[in-house]
Parts: C-alpha cells; structure tokens; sequence
C-alpha cells in the first residue's frame, strides 16, 4: 500500500536517505523522521536488484541498506537499580553532537521501576537492543561483556547508567581515535558529583590525576600500562571512555575480568591499553556520580578490592617488564593499604590475597617505607609522582 510506505530512522542517517528521493531533501534532511509521503510520492518502474521494481519498493529497500549500516558507535548502558538517574543518562546520550551510534540497555533484574524507564525509550530509533534479565548476575561486569557480544560499532562506549556526559564528549573521543588509528581507548577527565549531583572535591583527583595546559595527550600503550595502570587504575570510571572495538578484551581472556567483583574495570582496562595506544582529554566531559553505598565502597571495606586489584598487578608483572624495586615499592603500597583496613576479618582476607601473589608482606612494606624515607631525595627512589608521563605536568 503506498499510502502507507514509510519508515523510521535516526537522524543522523537522514542525510544519506534524503539523497535518494526526487523531492525537496531540505524538507526532510536533519529531521529525526523520514515522513512516509515523501516515499509515496513517486511511483515509476527502476531496474535494480536484477528486476524492475516500483520505485517505493527500490526505496524501502535502499531504507533497509542504510538502517543495517554499521553505527560508528555502540553505546552500552549497564543498569541495576537506577530508576531515578535512567533518564538523564539515556537523555545525555541521545543529545550527543555525534549522532551516528546504536544505544544497547541492559538491566539486570533491578527491583525498583528501571524497566518503566528502558521500555519508555523502547521506540527511539537509536536503540537496537533492550535485554532485561531474569536473575541478577551478580556482576556488572557480566553486563558489559553481554553488551559488547551485541556491539556492531567500530567504538565503543560503556556508559554507566547513574553518570551523565557532555554532549560533545562522544564527539571529541571518536575524532581523537579516528585520528589516530594506533589508540585503542581515548578518555576524559571527569566531574565528580555526589548521589544529588552536586560536585564534590575529591582528593584522589587532586594527588594522582593532575591537569596539563594541553587540550589531549597520546601514550604509547607499555608506557601507559607500566608507568600509569601498574600503580593505579587511572581510567577510573568506564563513561568518561571510548574504546575500540577490536581492542576489547577476548573471549580467551574473559575469565581474567569477568569472574572479579571489584576490580574487573581494572582488569579490563589494563588488557584494552595492552593492544594500543591510550590518549588522555584533558577537559572534563563526564560526570562521575559517587554512592556512599557503591559496590566499590563495599569491596574497599572487606578487604576484597585488594585481594583483586593484586591479581591485576601481578598479571601486570607477567606482561610488563618491571623493575626489583618498583614492584617492592608496590607491593608495600599494597600492604600498607591492608595494614589500614577496618576490621580483623578484612585484613585476613587481603593478607591471604598478598601471600599468594607477592610473598612476604612485611618485606614489601619494609621497602616500601625505605623507598619513601631514605631513597626519596635520590635518583634510585621511584614511586607513582616519578614514574608517571605528564606533558608540562603540574600539581
């Protein structure tokens, strides 16, 4: 029926759709719509596919050619328990500057009216895939890995359902990464926020991250690895980043992040950085919402964040070439961590965790304290301030 050819698209495709019809193309070009008149309009025979066709036959089918294009850009939002944040997270997304991307959402089992939320955008031409699971998994991690099976885009960007972005951070990430076709993950930096969205001063920021007069900077991925990611998880939340598909981890290596908790962003991270080059955006484009109740929180406290984030230092150790002295140096940053944990039981956990992948504690804490006290005015002394790459640094 011609009257009721037609079909929706993204805007961002509009453009392309708008080339193939003998009408106005300023009429219907930008618009989030391709209205079904413009298809009727024109009924006359043309010879493609190996026989005649009418030509909103030809056209429905040059929709469908163009609809199943791969985005540029896979959007991943993994979602537990965050009703009240859904909209402004979904909504940042969809008012990004770049539009050429396909939204995938993902709950996992929330009991609170999340699914309200996720069906409500059910419609939105962006969106390729909505999965609502059944049981919780346990780990969101497990939701990442789910969302990235269904990824199509040459980029990826895993953005967590309770932060919210500027709308020109996809656009800056992916024309820094087209650029340069060595990097493998570009991030930026971040607004902390508290749970209301108000910005905090955070001073994890203040003392490791540091800020440069430049607008963006490119490490090599070693350097980046061993003299950044070795002492810390300086890609510290997934929304401020973008990242290559083919640079995500395999599905060999799926056990090595996916089975963690904590520190599976960690372990993440360190195996994209380890197949290319990372570059840092100075400006901050995200915003990073903090919990006091946050999963991260939890694990800080037990003692089992440590126990995880050894496990990722130590594979570190196994990839990287890492001196004697700058691994007893980490190793009794480590310690020196479980030595201020809360409670017994925490601290027996971390302490099981050290024995198993670097030995004697009070050795590592030893070295730790006598790179700190006795080598800190020489050359020999190394730490996370010395080791790290900075362009025209400042404190």
């Amino acid at each position: 029926d011609r009257e009721q050819a037609g079909v929706n698209m993204p805007s961002a495709r509009s453009r392309q759709v708008a080339t193939l019809l003998p009408v106005n193309h300023s009429a219907i070009e930008g618009k989030p719509y391709a209205s079904k008149r413009f298809v009727a309009k024109s009924y006359v025979p043309v010879k493609r596919y190996g026989r005649k066709l009418p030509k909103n036959e030809y056209l429905c089918r040059k929709f469908q050619e163009i609809m199943s294009a791969t985005p540029l850009v896979s959007v991943i939002v993994p979602n537990y328990n965050y009703a009240a944040y859904l909209p402004q997270r979904i909504d940042s997304i969809l008012g990004q500057t770049l539009q050429d991307f396909e939204l995938i959402l993902l709950d996992d089992a929330s009991p609170d009216d999340s699914l309200a939320v996720i069906e409500s955008y059910r419609d939105n031409p962006h969106v390729s895939h909505i999965v609502i699971n059944e049981t919780n998994t346990g780990s969101p991690f497990k939701q990442w890995e789910r969302g990235l099976k269904l990824a199509r885009g040459k980029y990826v960007w895993i953005a967590e359902a309770d932060d919210w972005a500027d709308p020109t951070f996809l656009e800056r990430c992916v024309s820094k990464l087209e650029a340069n076709p060595r990097a493998a993950v570009c991030y930026t930096d971040s607004v902390w926020t508290d749970s209301d969205g108000k910005e905090i001063d955070n001073w994890w920021i203040r003392n490791h991250m540091g800020t440069s007069d430049v607008e963006s900077y490119t490490y090599e991925s070693r350097a980046f690895a061993s003299r950044h990611l070795y002492w810390h998880n300086y890609i510290y939340n997934a929304s401020c980043t973008v990242f290559r598909r083919d640079a995500a981890p395999t599905e060999a290596e799926s056990d090595l992040w996916t089975g963690m908790r904590y520190a599976g962003d960690y372990m993440f991270w360190v195996l994209v950085v380890l197949n290319g080059d990372v570059i840092r955006i100075f400006d901050r484009l995200s915003y990073f919402r903090r919990h006091e109740s946050a999963t991260t929180n939890k694990g800080n406290a037990s003692g089992a964040t440590i126990a995880e984030d050894l496990h990722v230092v130590t594979y570190l150790e196994k990839k990287q070439s890492i001196g004697w002295l700058k691994r007893k140096v980490k190793h009794g940053d480590i310690a020196k961590r479980i030595k201020h944990l809360p409670t017994p039981e925490s601290k027996e956990v971390a302490s099981k965790a050290f024995e198993t992948y670097a030995g004697n504690r009070r050795l590592a804490y030893f070295m730790f304290k006598f790179n700190q006290n006795v080598l800190a005015a020489t050359p020999l002394a190394t730490g996370y301030r010395r080791d790290r790459i900075f362009p025209k640094y400042k404190h």
